[in-house]
């Protein structure tokens, strides 16, 4: 069975990208796919 990393991966390597959820502090990407894709500074 592959890792959630592994997967992540292959979803990235073919062009995906996460859809922000809009929060109170603004668009923040969840999941894990937040640990490739830090918080943006305000």
């Amino acid at each position: 069975m592959p890792s959630a990393d592994a997967l992540l991966d292959a979803r990235l390597a073919r062009g995906w990208l996460p859809t922000p959820t809009a929060t109170r502090d603004g668009d923040v990407i969840m999941g894990h796919a937040a640990c490739r894709f830090p918080p943006k500074s305000t």
